[in-house]
């Protein structure tokens, strides 16, 4: 019996897909799209019951992800709005269903800068899917805006991560966390997937900040 307690694992949210299994979750991992579309991707992260390796590395590890979950969230409900106000199909890319919205907005579609942040504004002649897909789509780029704001230190501190991890030893930390030392080599596996998470961090951060800056630009070629 190992003495390390399991962090329930934190689903990130687009697309609900099925739970990989403790090894698989860590020994794969998928490039996030550059769209703002349905896609999953699970991250468990089992701290290790070792308090300098589980505070120093693996519990802010954790706490990113998560973060990157919640935005990730946040923006496919945005997403999932906006496309349904619109009237376009559920999935279609982001960007289809921006230039969905222009092609049927036509000359009453303008959008105007308050200060980072692009506002979107419609004539009152446009139909009636139109001025809600606008509304759905300003609601989208305050979460965008928001979640901007939220992820601003993360590649700093994703990076920061990988360096300590680095001056972790596996060997060692599982000789210690195991209670029978039949126990070290699941433990060590363990630890060693804690650690491929880890080093995926800084990619996932950079994908979602890419995707976030990359919508806005979006949003913003509307007025083009």
């Amino acid at each position: 019996m190992t003495n390390f307690r399991s962090v329930t694992p934190f689903v990130v949210i687009t697309a609900l897909l099925l739970g990989f299994g403790q090894g698989d979750a860590f020994a794969k991992k998928e490039k996030a799209p550059k769209e703002t579309k349905e896609t999953t991707e699970m991250v468990e992260i089992v701290m290790t019951g070792i308090a300098e390796a589980d505070s120093k590395v693996f519990e802010p590890a954790k706490a990113i992800h998560d973060t990157l979950a919640g935005i990730e969230n946040s923006l496919k409900t945005g997403t999932d709005a906006f496309t349904s106000a619109l009237g376009v199909t559920q999935g279609t890319p982001f960007a289809d269903a921006l230039a969905s919205l222009k092609a049927n907005a036509g000359d009453s579609l303008s959008v105007a800068m308050d200060g980072v942040k692009p506002k979107i504004t419609v004539a009152d002649a446009a139909p009636d899917n139109v001025k809600a897909a606008v509304s759905s789509l300003n609601d989208l780029v305050n979460a965008h805006v928001a979640a901007m704001d939220q992820a601003k230190d993360l590649p700093a501190q994703a990076q920061a991560l990988v360096a300590a991890a680095q001056t972790l030893d596996p060997a060692a930390m599982a000789k210690q966390a195991a209670a029978n030392p039949m126990d070290v080599p699941k433990v060590l596996k363990t630890i060693n997937n804690n650690l491929k998470a880890v080093k995926t961090t800084p990619d996932r951060v950079k994908n979602v900040t890419g995707t976030l800056t990359g919508n806005v630009e979006a949003i913003k070629g509307l007025a083009g």
